[in-house]
């Protein structure tokens, strides 16, 4: 009867050694990487995204068992990954000449000014030449007073701008701004493109 009992304890111990394993050390890791060991060593993985800003972004920030924690297989384990700031660029393009047409509420440029106009798109990339986000110029508003017939102005906003070392802005075919992220920073992000 002995045997009996010590054997069951003895199948039941290695039943639930077979079934328990200790958790790895994630953090610090890339995400994908973090994700492929865990789930190769038998857990499941839950992601939850974290602004931070300083640190790499898809970086493991915490672990959820902690690492060597003892836990069943297939139990979850949430990681806190890092996202990269996310920034809304404001802009204006100021056309000063005397060629331009509309009204007040919707001007453009004419002669060699025809391409600017509502809807020039805006691409910003960063320093590599990858397409970070994109926009479009709003309609054309001539300002009040002495320079209406000599002025319009295509405001602009883009949103979810990643924060990156290196911005280059270009909007329609007039070429590019180039700012640092610290200048963009220092421009509470606006920036102004004149014409004319």
């Amino acid at each position: 009867m002995l045997k009996q009992w010590l054997l069951l304890v003895t199948v039941s111990f290695i039943l639930t050694s077979c079934n328990s394993a200790k958790v790895p050390a994630v953090v610090g890791q890339e995400a994908s990487y973090a994700k492929g060991i865990l789930k190769g060593q038998g857990f499941d993985v839950e992601v939850t995204d974290k602004i931070e800003d300083g640190v790499k972004p898809g970086q493991v920030l915490s672990q959820d068992p902690s690492a060597q924690a003892s836990v069943d297989k297939g139990s979850k384990v949430k990681l806190v990954i890092a996202k990269s700031p996310i920034y809304q660029v404001k802009g204006a393009v100021k056309l000063v000449d005397s060629d331009i047409a509309g009204n007040d509420s919707n001007c453009y440029g004419t002669g060699g000014y025809r391409d600017i106009r509502e809807a020039m798109p805006v691409t910003i990339r960063d320093g590599k030449g990858n397409i970070l986000a994109t926009g479009a110029t709003n309609s054309g508003k001539r300002p009040p007073g002495e320079y209406a017939n000599i002025q319009c102005t295509f405001s602009f906003e883009v949103s979810n701008v990643p924060k990156v070392d290196f911005y280059s802005i270009e909007v329609g075919r007039r070429g590019q701004l180039n700012f640092s992220y610290e200048e963009m920073q220092k421009k509470n992000w606006e920036v102004i493109l004149s014409l004319g």
